[in-house]
């Protein structure tokens, strides 16, 4: 693939189509807007289990404080309300919704790359050479990862909320505070949710960018921040820095870190023949 493109540059060249154009291509704008949207969706799921915990566990608390029944008859109430709760997690989130959840997500991170490198390969040479590479073992990689944690947020706050239950009962606290408790976890479960998704979509960007840059012959990058406080300073040193696809640094490729925001810049003077 990669001769072809060069062959492609050089014949659009001798007919003056194509021009090397002085300067840097634009840097890349990161998958902002995907990640804030797919931690929006992944979210969300805590706040429908909340829903249904509003619905069928809170207005019991109450009941379990004054009651004079043995602590056994009310762990079997509080477990048979939970059994119920279980019954419509299985509703919240099926295995095929959070499949869909992920194919979508994964979509719109390709299709946002994509368009970065598309506008930079646009500015380098005039015209568009940007031709697909077949993403479909990343994008079946992202999809069997991301339907396992999309199924885990309101299982895992199911979990835990089941814990904070038991637990409080025990020590006696009052049922209002029980249920303060409950949406402490809730916002807990969600920004768990919010760290997931830029995780993911970080990881999958920095994938397909090796992918199709590859694929068109780039063979080296240069490591772009996104220059703001929340760099970590081994990432702020190698802004600027040029690395080989086949040789990355040791805190590996742009976005393979835990909640790594940076991007690698394609170096296009490996297909330009500079």
């Amino acid at each position: 693939m990669s001769e072809r493109i060069k062959r492609q540059i050089r014949q659009l060249r001798d007919l003056g189509v194509a021009k090397r154009r002085r300067g840097r291509p634009p840097r890349q704008q990161p998958p902002d807007l995907v990640e804030a949207a797919y931690a929006r969706e992944i979210s969300s799921l805590s706040d429908r289990l909340y829903e249904a915990i509003e619905q069928i566990l809170i207005p019991e608390l109450a009941s379990f404080e004054v009651r004079l029944d043995t602590v056994a008859r009310r762990d079997a109430d509080i477990t048979q309300l939970l059994k119920e709760l279980r019954k419509r997690l299985a509703d919240i989130v099926t295995i095929d919704q959070a499949r869909n959840i992920a194919n979508r997500w994964a979509q719109a991170t390709a299709d946002h790359q994509r368009e970065q490198l598309k506008k930079q390969m646009q500015a380098a040479l005039g015209v568009d050479l940007f031709q697909d590479a077949s993403l479909a073992e990343l994008f079946r990689g992202f999809v069997l990862e991301n339907v396992q944690l999309i199924q885990d947020v309101p299982a895992k706050l199911l979990a835990d909320v089941e814990k904070l239950v038991t637990r409080d009962l025990a020590n006696g606290l009052r049922h209002e505070v029980i249920a303060k408790n409950i949406r402490k976890e809730v916002g807990v479960s969600k920004k768990r949710a919010q760290l997931i998704a830029r995780d993911q979509v970080g990881k999958f960007y920095g994938r397909v960018q090796k992918q199709r840059q590859s694929n068109l012959g780039v063979t080296h990058y240069i490591w772009r921040t996104v220059r703001d406080n929340r760099v970590r300073e081994s990432h702020e040193s190698l802004d600027g820095e040029r690395f080989a696809w086949d040789s990355p640094p040791a805190v590996g490729h742009p976005g393979s870190d835990i909640n790594c925001r940076c991007y690698a810049d394609p170096d296009l003077s490996t297909i330009l023949g500079e």
